[in-house]
């Protein structure tokens, strides 16, 4: 009669068991999903700025200009106007000190610090949407700003 019992409740704590993994497996996975959603644009923002100052250091301006995202010539940002801004006789002539200093998500794109030299600082937007470049002409992302309490909406 001894082993009439010895299997009871091992079927029980094996699905308990199995249930327990799959709903940790599942959260865990969401998890990475989430961080990946997050942080994988702002690798691609900061990948593409530091292959510009590549180009850069290297004086490859016309690959450079296809890393800021015209491969063909660009209908509001010629390439003489590209040199004006990145070429040897700007602020970027030593594009080889420049670095990436951070990047973080604001509106449609990510904004991404780039450390020139001599103490000055400009900042790039990476739009993911069509993986090019642009000036950002604020320090950072902008605040929003609120409508003040009883401020009559417009209709």
């Amino acid at each position: 009669m001894a082993g009439y019992l010895e299997e009871y409740g091992a079927a029980d704590a094996r699905r308990g068991k199995l249930i327990r993994w799959s709903v940790i497996s599942v959260l865990a996975a969401a998890v990475l999903a989430g961080v990946l959603y997050f942080f994988l644009p702002i690798f691609r923002a900061k990948s593409q700025v530091r292959t510009l100052l590549g180009h850069l250091s290297r004086h490859d301006y016309q690959a450079a200009y296809r890393a800021w995202g015209c491969p063909q010539p660009c209908r509001d940002y010629s390439f003489q106007e590209f040199m004006k801004d990145w070429g040897p006789k700007s602020a970027f002539a030593n594009a080889s000190a420049a670095r990436v200093l951070k990047a973080r998500p604001c509106g449609n794109g990510i904004i991404v610090s780039v450390a020139v030299g001599g103490g000055w600082e400009t900042w790039v937007q990476y739009r993911p949407s069509d993986q090019t470049l642009s000036f950002w002409p604020w320090q950072g992302c902008p605040a929003r700003f609120e409508a003040p309490a009883g401020a009559a909406s417009s209709p």
